[in-house]
């Protein structure tokens, strides 16, 4: 019986695999790759949201993290990502070049031309998507005049293991995010059955967040009017039930791509993050935004309950109409457009108060509507995954809106300001080891 078992199992090793149950062959198997939701939808970078300043959290609640999570809220010089913040993303980035490299050739069975394009379009997205969130944390911010300059982060454009991999300069970093996304909204439909898959009006949104991030306003206005122009929809909060758990339904007619944070970041998840207090007392009595983002805790702390996903403890990443139009908003006020960027405000936070009690915003100047606008964004998008630590970063080059960052923790008082080396935080030792790319600064 032994030597048939061991007969039996020799044979099974030494059989050739079958070629067509490894290689992805069709669309539909392509499509199937990209709809694998754990990857394509969840596990998005967590690191500056566990950094930023929306929250905070006790003694007690911070000693149950393990230490690397503990280091990234106190902004430490020695402070170590998840593996899931530059790991789980390129393996996202492998299934889209999976999927790019095997498009062209693919068999269409029962589907169609306009198939192959979404799907390939969906490709694009993701890559360019997913290279946009590990640039927020493992690039330094973007300034066109020393973008050449300075290193940006692996461009993987392959499936193959064996392609070479080096950090590409900043500027070509996002130079292909902008390629990824531009050619995505020329491939995807207009519409979706469901925003766990991309659509034009979301690769547009990903195009106008890239360019406020890099300073190009004139961009971001004109790729967030393209999203708008698709998908305009904003939710009437008076609508909403604030007793429930969740007063925002999951997947809102806002939302254009549905993701979010892996697991909370651990942070989010376990109910220990508390709301900034200085940021819960900003919102006005008839601001119904609020009733429906925030619940007060026994102990006179607020919690988070607005989330845009499933629920709050792990936070919304993806794209909404809200965001949309608060950056046009901005791009308006930055080019002079002082007209437009209230008209855009406005229309958004009309939506937030109680029926018949919101006046107007006005102001004098473009650059008056400007600081409306930043700081109704730092409220409209509270615990929004990835948004907040960008806004730091970006609004940290100017005077006017830089902060110092503070927390106190067992005694001893920590501090990230504006435009410290710790805004980039350091690329997993294992890579650098395995790679030989070059570290982030410290």
């Amino acid at each position: 019986m032994c030597a048939i078992i061991l007969a039996s199992c020799e044979e099974f090793l030494n059989a050739r695999p079958e070629r067509s149950l490894a290689v992805p062959s069709t669309v539909e198997d392509l499509r199937a790759i990209l709809d694998n939701e754990t990857l394509t939808n969840s596990s998005y970078p967590a690191a500056g949201d566990i950094a930023s300043d929306c929250y905070f959290m006790s003694g007690s609640d911070w000693a149950k993290l393990n230490e690397d999570i503990r280091n990234l809220y106190l902004w430490k010089n020695e402070a170590l990502t998840d593996d899931r913040d530059w790991s789980t993303n390129y393996k996202r980035v492998l299934n889209a070049n999976i999927v790019l490299d095997n498009i062209e050739t693919a068999n269409l069975d029962n589907l169609s031309e306009a198939d192959r394009r979404w799907v390939k379009g969906t490709a694009l997205f993701l890559r360019g998507w997913t290279f946009y969130h590990v640039a927020q944390l493992f690039a330094p911010l973007y300034d066109k005049s020393t973008a050449m300059d300075l290193l940006g982060i692996p461009l993987k454009m392959e499936s193959d293991i064996a392609e070479d991999i080096r950090r590409a300069t900043l500027e070509e970093t996002y130079a292909q995010i902008i390629s990824d996304l531009e050619n995505a909204a020329d491939l995807l439909p207009a519409t979706v059955r469901v925003a766990t898959r991309p659509n034009k009006a979301a690769a547009y949104a990903a195009l106008a967040r890239v360019a406020l991030v890099m300073g190009d306003y004139g961009k971001a206005r004109d790729y967030s009017t393209a999203s708008l122009d698709y998908n305009a929809a904003l939710i009437d909060f008076n609508t909403l039930d604030t007793t429930l758990a969740n007063p925002i339904a999951e997947l809102s007619d806002e939302v254009l791509f549905h993701c979010e944070l892996w697991n909370g970041g651990r942070v989010f998840s376990n109910g220990g993050a508390k709301v900034n207090p200085d940021l819960a007392a900003a919102y006005s009595k008839k601001d119904l935004r609020k009733l429906v983002f925030f619940h007060q805790n026994e102990d006179g702390t607020s919690g988070f309950t607005g989330a845009y996903g499933r629920f709050a403890g792990v936070p919304f990443s993806g794209l909404a109409v809200d965001e949309v139009y608060l950056t046009r908003a901005e791009a308006f006020a930055r080019l002079g457009d002082k007209a437009n960027a209230l008209k855009d405000l406005n229309t958004l936070l009309a939506k937030r108060w109680e029926s018949g009690t919101f006046v107007d915003r006005t102001a004098h100047t473009a650059e008056e509507a400007l600081e409306l606008i930043i700081i109704e964004r730092e409220k409209e998008l509270v615990y929004r995954g990835g948004i907040r630590w960008n806004d730091l970063r970006r609004l940290n080059k100017d005077p006017r809106f830089a902060r110092t960052l503070r927390r106190t923790m067992e005694g001893q008082t920590y501090e990230l300001p504006a435009g410290d080396k710790r805004y980039t935080f350091l690329i997993p030792p294992d890579v650098i080891s395995l790679s030989g790319m070059q570290q982030n600064e410290r």
